[in-house]
């Protein structure tokens, strides 16, 4: 009873840090920085545990209900959430190929479930396998599937990189869903008295210890920023908007003072911009060399990736 009240606490824990998350990316810019390869992990994660509970139904008659349960869960948490979600990011990050008026955005959806299913067919067999004949092929095997889908946070590390970007998932979502996605593992593979009788390993340990690192550099590259762990010379050239401000011409420039020469107009708030100011209205510059105040573009950008002038696309501002 200890392991269903566990994993049915740990799957809703991990519907409320989902929708909290949904939450912190509303918009199009923010959704922009989740990759949606760790969301498309994380789905086929609790799909397997969907299949594994549905499966024990049929196995022990005697606590179907229990089984079932879990099943219903982990099925509502992975269709209900993170597909949906899966497909509100996948969307923003690949608008034409979702595109529900022509035959390509249909297309596109097609093939999302077609990977989705060909990605998750596999492990399912992997898994049948490994459960019905304990051979080292089959040891090998499950492995190799275990190492591959725990690491489902490194699309979102390598997303963080080239954004130059690391704040867009939060911490208890990290955490929580780390430490809800090893308990299947490290139950079944660590307690020696697991439901499915599979021997025990200490090699589980480092499956867990893969996936918490991960988790790790995730939560350093939000204090420390996205590039903390690259060498400065082998970083990638990312664009500062802290750049000198370009000449004042008659659409930017404030009405005619002593300060004219040195003074330009946020288009977003329409104040004056001073470039001599290090407070929060501290002047920012795009690459299409439209000055703003700092904290007015910092905002915006938080909607919008796109330059409120010219429409230009923005580069993400880089962290740290």
């Amino acid at each position: 009873m200890r392991y269903f009240r566990t994993s049915l606490a740990l799957i809703l824990a991990q519907a409320v840090l989902l929708l909290l998350q949904m939450r912190t990316t509303p918009t199009h810019a923010t959704m922009s920085m989740v990759s949606h390869y760790t969301l498309a992990m994380l789905a086929v994660l609790d799909t397997y545990s969907f299949i594994m509970h549905s499966i024990a139904c049929l196995a022990f008659g005697g606590m179907y209900l229990l089984y079932g349960a879990m099943a219903v869960a982990a099925y509502m948490l992975t269709m209900s959430l993170y597909l949906k979600y899966l497909i509100s990011v996948w969307k923003v990050q690949s608008p034409d190929a979702f595109d529900a008026l022509n035959a390509a955005g249909r297309r596109g959806l097609l093939v999302m479930y077609v990977k989705f299913y060909a990605v998750l067919t596999p492990g399912v067999y992997t898994i049948y396998a490994f459960i019905d004949s304990r051979s080292r092929l089959n040891q090998w095997l499950m492995g190799i599937l275990l190492t591959v889908m725990y690491s489902y946070w490194l699309p979102q590390i390598w997303l963080n990189v080239r954004r130059g970007v690391a704040r867009r998932l939060r911490i208890d979502y990290i955490v929580g869903s780390s430490i809800a996605h090893l308990f299947l593992p490290a139950y079944f593979f660590a307690c020696p008295e697991n439901i499915a009788f599979i021997r025990s390993t200490p090699l589980i340990w480092i499956l867990v210890a893969y996936s918490l690192a991960q988790a790790a550099v995730l939560v350093l590259q939000r204090f420390l920023g996205a590039l903390f762990f690259i060498p400065a010379v082998l970083r990638p050239d990312v664009y500062s908007y802290c750049a000198s401000l370009p000449s004042v011409d008659e659409e930017s420039c404030v009405g005619a003072d002593q300060h004219t020469d040195r003074m330009h107009k946020c288009p977003i708030c329409l104040m004056p911009v001073d470039a001599t100011s290090s407070s929060e209205l501290a002047h920012a510059v795009t690459p299409c060399h439209h000055v703003y105040h700092d904290a007015c573009l910092a905002y915006w950008m938080e909607i919008k990736l796109e330059c409120p002038v010219c429409r230009a696309v923005l580069p993400p501002r880089v962290d740290g």
